[in-house]
């Protein structure tokens, strides 16, 4: 298990004091009713384990993907959908759920080497949900289904992502979220900044996987859907080997 290397980030935390008592006093008292909307566009289902996102398609066509979600206005060019939600609110809503945040990737200078620190966070499994047509059921698809390698047109081959949770920077004399700040709320390639992200050390800066969208399974843009966020169940254990019994000896 990744060993977490930050705690949640102070401010953070006076918001969470802030919010998240009233809050998860009320989704406990609800929490047999199903979905509540506890932030705008979170809803957060603690019986069902999941948060879901409101999201719009943005990026049917998007040749050089660098995220799967953005936050409105910021990098629509590079991501599959945009969110509705602030970057922090997101957080808390992973937090009513019972996750913690890790940490993103980041690089680091040690003498005349530069030594990568992967990200860590717990591990997490994301789906869409697009609306069914005409009163049909709503259609819930992995959301590695939609991004493709560029070089052999094949899906993300797994739908492992992790809760890093951004960082905090202070310009200006002002503390910024950057998840917030820089729009990138779900990257498939790390930045640095990004709420959730991907287990690899591929950056935008290097890496030998480049990602498309995969346009034929897309709905257009526009569309609203939701993103699911879920905590991936854990590996099954793998089953001990069966011991043969002993051959039988002659004599």
């Amino acid at each position: 298990m990744a060993t977490r290397t930050h705690r949640t980030p102070p401010r953070l935390a006076v918001v969470c004091v802030a919010v998240l008592g009233g809050v998860a006093a009320a989704v406990q008292a609800d929490e047999a009713d199903g979905p509540r909307e506890v932030f705008p566009g979170v809803t957060l289902d603690r019986a069902a384990g999941h948060v879901d996102l409101d999201a719009t398609v943005v990026g049917r066509e998007v040749e050089w993907l660098e995220l799967l979600a953005c936050r409105p206005g910021t990098r629509e060019y590079e991501s599959v959908v945009s969110v509705a939600a602030e970057a922090e609110h997101i957080q808390l809503g992973l937090l009513l759920l019972g996750l913690e945040p890790g940490s993103p990737a980041r690089a680091e200078r040690v003498g005349d080497r530069l030594v990568q620190h992967p990200p860590t966070g717990p591990e997490l499994k994301l789906q869409f949900v697009v609306p069914g047509a005409e009163g049909a059921d709503d259609r819930v698809v992995p959301a590695s289904d939609w991004v493709v390698d560029q070089q052999d047109g094949e899906p993300m081959p797994d739908n492992v992502w992790l809760f890093t949770g951004s960082r905090f920077v202070e310009h200006a004399g002002k503390r910024w979220f950057l998840a917030e700040a820089n729009g990138t709320l779900v990257s498939v390639v790390n930045f640095g900044d990004e709420l959730v992200g991907r287990p690899t050390t591929q950056s935008e800066a290097g890496g030998n996987v480049f990602w498309t969208s995969r346009t034929d399974v897309i709905p257009p843009n526009g569309t609203a859907v939701r993103l699911r966020i879920r905590p991936r169940p854990p590996a099954a254990p793998a089953s001990e080997p069966r011991s043969d019994p002993p051959a039988a000896q002659n004599g």
